[in-house]
């Protein structure tokens, strides 16, 4: 099965996807997950582990995993899980302008 996902990163630029994905979905094992920014956004976007952020050290344009380009000849980002463990959008945080879309295609294990 395959879900897509549109985050408005809120006021503030930044936000665990933990917070605002619906908690069922929070948890679905992704065999590959697509990243890519609204043709519309403003600036990059970045993304990175929850578990590697704090209230002190959050996602930001110097801390981050990669950054998402919003230019029109910017591939998606694409993540694929290989032998581990199901990737999951609730390990995921992200940060970038307010009013800015991520838009974020998983292929479901």
């Amino acid at each position: 099965m395959v879900r897509h996902f549109a985050i408005l990163i809120p006021a503030g630029g930044a936000v665990d996807l933990k917070s605002v994905i619906a908690a069922g979905d929070q948890t679905i094992g992704f065999g590959g997950l697509y990243f890519q920014a609204l043709k519309a956004a403003a600036a990059d976007i970045f993304v990175g582990a929850t578990k590697d952020t704090s209230a002190a050290a959050p996602i930001s344009s110097t801390n981050h995993g990669f950054r998402v380009d919003p230019a029109d000849t910017a591939p998606p980002i694409e993540i694929l899980r290989g032998s581990g463990a199901a990737l999951r959008l609730g390990d995921f945080s992200i940060a970038g302008t307010a009013g800015d879309t991520l838009l974020i295609f998983g292929v479901e294990d």
